[in-house]
């Protein structure tokens, strides 16, 4: 992976998953299809969206896209896109999966691993 530096902005290659962790039990849950990634490509910037006919919720699709391939100069969208996501996230529900809720209704908090 690269190295990450917004002060000389830095494009880096990313994959960042969500987790819920109920900090009181240690209970740890992966919310493995709001995970997205970032690929630096050398032609130009693109981000990937989820395939059509797929069975995902539509608060992820309509929110989320799980891929930027990005130009290694492009770091405005690079700065753009990890926004957008943080920014969704913030306001999801998980109102389809029945184990994130249960999570939530124990005071579960979202965290994620970076790679």
């Amino acid at each position: 992976l690269v190295l990450f530096s917004k002060e000389n902005q830095t494009v880096l290659e990313l994959l960042i998953t969500p987790f819920l962790i109920c900090v009181n039990s240690g209970l740890k849950y992966e919310l493995h299809y709001y995970e997205i990634s970032t690929e630096i490509s050398k032609n130009d910037t693109e981000i990937i969206g989820f395939p059509f006919g797929n069975k995902l919720p539509k608060e992820i699709t309509d929110n989320i896209s799980p891929k930027l391939f990005v130009r290694r100069e492009d770091y405005s969208a690079f700065e753009n896109f990890l926004s957008q996501y943080f920014n969704a996230m913030k306001s999801m529900e998980f109102a389809d999966d029945k184990q994130a809720i249960g999570m939530i209704e124990h005071g579960a908090t979202l965290f994620y691993e970076v790679l």
